[in-house]
């Protein structure tokens, strides 16, 4: 990315370290429609860093962060057959609003503690999860031992009141839909989101949207 300190990379866990300690006020949130920052959670190996970047954690690190939006969707992507994927979208404590991405079993994972707090009238911003991951071994087809990470273990944490509103004020700062440009496309199934859109409209859909630009091209070459 930029020149950007690990330290600065790291999700924001305690969005107290949010307020600018000189002029007391939330620092300004930086985000470019459709496109997030993009981390990665490496199962092989057991780290979470920038996608295309530095690892932040060491092997098997807990990773902390206060999930703001998420949408899980079925699609085929990166050459992967079709299966379940949620993406996850937190700040940084540099301010810039980041996304990465869950599939399979760990999808399902967080979607569940997602509901859990809710039934506890919890919504997000209000909450941080921590990922604990946990080593399991498996024989490649030659005969080789190899170590692999899984994260089915989702725990939350409670934000207080100030904590809260300091979430919410940084959230509702973000005036462009949220979204990841390069893996949103008209074939894919939403199956549930919230605070996702990628259309300010929030009754509008991603095909409704899709349908609509048809027709805008359509009348441009009429």
């Amino acid at each position: 990315m930029f020149d950007i300190s690990k330290k600065d990379l790291q999700p924001i866990s305690d969005p107290k370290n949010l307020i600018d300690t000189k002029t007391g006020e939330i620092l300004r949130i930086r985000y470019a429609q459709g496109y997030p920052i993009k981390y990665k959670l490496d199962l092989s190996k057991g780290t979470f860093g920038e996608l295309k970047g530095d690892n932040i954690t060491k092997e098997s690190d807990d990773i902390k962060f206060i999930p703001l939006a998420f949408r899980s969707f079925e699609d085929s992507l990166f050459g992967q057959p079709k299966m379940k994927y949620v993406e996850v979208y937190f700040l940084n404590a540099a301010g810039w609003l980041c996304q990465f991405m869950l599939h399979k079993h760990n999808a399902d994972t967080f979607l569940e503690k997602v509901m859990i707090a809710k039934t506890h009238d919890y919504e997000l911003g209000q909450y941080g999860l921590t990922i604990k991951l946990k080593s399991r071994t498996t024989t490649t087809s030659d005969g080789t031992p190899a170590t692999y990470f899984v994260c089915n273990d989702f725990r939350g944490f409670k934000l207080d009141k100030e904590q809260q509103q300091i979430m919410k004020s940084a959230f509702d700062s973000i005036t462009a839909p949220v979204y990841r440009s390069d893996i949103s496309n008209p074939t894919q199934e939403t199956v549930l989101s919230e605070n996702w859109n990628i259309r300010p409209e929030p009754a509008q859909t991603l095909p409704e949207y899709i349908a609509e630009l048809e027709r805008e091209k359509e009348a441009a070459t009429a």
